[in-house]
């Protein structure tokens, strides 16, 4: 197994490049000491697996999260805990089902399932709509006997749930399943579509979700404002779109979340991306418009597939992606003719212009769980005040956080993680789309490993362990070894696997 070395202990070095210079500190250390993101996540050889907290059910460092959902008090809320809506039996509809208890609740809920002998709900009659009234911000939280005892399954006839309106729609200990959501010009969230909601999966699983469009797809298990994963798994998700496909699992507005999980086996398919959509098509396991994080979490055997560049993220894409103690492997991104970049991260450049959907704002609105897409649609996706990662729904691990909202800052922060085995024409580990002179656009990688990456493109120039255009780059304490197509590609200047201290004046 790929070991990680210990952090250096003296001060990290970073020097910024300026629009008429690049300066790259490198600090690679060339032996290990047995510490890595093997014990953190549960890395095997082969086959990814659920790290060993999904495996072995409620880790004690969990207790806290247990906690704070049981307590169903949160200091900005102000009210006390609904008292639980019963399901009493597994019917699609009708007196005592999943359905009627959601309908009749009022503005927060909690549905709890954790009596049911039965091992499956399945809907026949469409998506399960969740109530949207006035401008209240609704909560739905429903707990289920754990996630191999019930399953919520809809047959692939449609959404399982559909949601806006600032709904926050919060899963426990359930398997969420055989979502299909189909449009001819805009489709989003396979299984779960909150156009304006947040979405929190807990100790749950969701799979074999797909999107389908003959235009826009998002998502393929999950569309949402913000999404959070812990102690989850995602697994057989898809998004299929002609002009553009984002989240193969998930795709997020604000942000994706992911501690303790695991997000393997899903994929993108786009048909005929290109930077005109305003938009940049990828994001095998997840996608978001402004920021990801990955922790202890494994992000693996992911795919982008195109049959037209440009296409970016095997795994995560993200203008801002922060990975800690994390395992990115075997994740692709393969265009037929044009360009891919990133297989394991793709970092982008926000879009520049909104995306434009060939529909009028009140039809757009009547498309299932799309109250607010257009919003999604319309430009930068900085929120408006507050920062997102303060949030209940994005919250904040251990400290580290991307920064306040409206900041210009976008890059990527890699810690104590394992980027391995990830394939695609340009950045085999880690690759940046476009180009940008901000003072702030930044890559960070700490005490980490970039191995056995591939960069595809011929004249073996693409920076199998990574790809930048502009900005700065600072490595520290960390791995770079048995990548192909160039170890570390930088504003055009190729660098070997072991390189020292290189610059370039103009």
């Amino acid at each position: 197994m790929t070991t990680i070395h210990p952090a250096h202990p003296g001060p990290r070095q970073a020097l910024r490049r300026r629009p008429l210079s690049i300066a790259v500190a490198v600090a690679l250390a060339l032996a290990g000491t047995g510490a890595g993101v093997g014990a953190g996540v549960g890395a095997v050889a082969g086959q990814a697996q659920p790290p060993a907290s999904l495996r072995s059910g409620h880790p004690a460092q969990g207790q806290a999260l247990v906690e704070y959902w049981q307590a169903g008090r949160h200091g900005e809320r102000g009210y006390p805990d609904p008292e639980p809506t019963m399901v009493e039996n597994c019917n699609d509809s009708g007196p005592g089902s999943l359905r009627e208890a959601v309908a009749g609740v009022d503005r927060h809920a909690i549905i709890d399932m954790t009596q049911l002998t039965c091992s499956r709900i399945t809907l026949t009659t469409g998506a399960i709509v969740l109530p949207e009234l006035g401008t209240h911000d609704w909560e739905f939280r429903l707990r289920g006997p754990g996630r191999d005892l019930l399953a919520i399954d809809a047959g692939h006839a449609s959404p399982v749930f559909v949601g806006g309106n600032n709904n926050q729609l919060m899963i426990k200990d359930l398997t969420i399943t055989g979502g299909r959501h189909v449009g001819s010009v805009l489709a989003a969230g396979g299984c779960i579509a909150m156009s304006t909601g947040d979405a929190y999966l807990y100790r749950s699983r969701i799979h074999d979700c797909h999107v389908e469009s003959d235009g826009i797809a998002l998502g393929g298990a999950v569309s949402a404002k913000n999404v959070r994963s812990e102690y989850s798994l995602w697994s057989g998700n898809s998004v299929t779109g002609r002009t553009l496909a984002r989240g193969g699992a998930a795709a997020a507005k604000y942000s994706f979340f992911a501690a303790y999980s695991t997000i393997t086996g899903n994929r993108v398919d786009v048909q005929a991306p290109g930077p005109d959509q305003g938009e940049l098509s990828g994001g095998g396991a997840a996608a978001s418009k402004y920021f990801l994080f990955a922790s202890q979490s494994v992000i693996s055997g992911n795919s982008v597939q195109a049959d037209a560049g440009p296409v970016a993220g095997g795994g995560l894409l993200a203008p801002e992606v922060y990975s800690r103690i994390a395992r990115i492997s075997d994740n692709t991104v393969i265009s037929g003719t044009g360009d891919s970049v990133g297989g394991g991260i793709g970092l982008e450049l926000p879009a520049a212009t909104p995306l434009q959907v060939p529909l009028p704002p009140a039809q757009l609105a009547r498309l299932p769980g799309f109250g607010g897409i257009q919003h999604w649609l319309a430009g930068p996706a900085t929120p408006a005040s507050g920062s997102v990662l303060r949030s209940r729904i994005s919250g904040v691990v251990d400290g580290d956080q991307a920064g306040p909202a409206g900041s210009s800052k976008y890059g990527g922060r890699v810690r104590d993680s394992q980027i391995s085995g990830n394939q695609a024409a340009r950045g085999g580990g880690i690759g940046r789309y476009g180009v940008d002179e901000h003072e702030n656009n930044q890559l960070s990688i700490e005490n980490s490993t970039l191995s056995g990456n591939q960069a595809t493109r011929a004249d073996g120039a693409g920076g199998g362990a990574l790809l930048m255009g502009t900005g700065s780059l600072s490595l520290m304490a960390s791995t770079l070894a048995g990548n192909s197509g160039g170890g570390l590609v930088i504003d055009g200047i190729v660098g070997g696997e072991y390189a020292h201290c290189r610059q370039r004046r103009r």
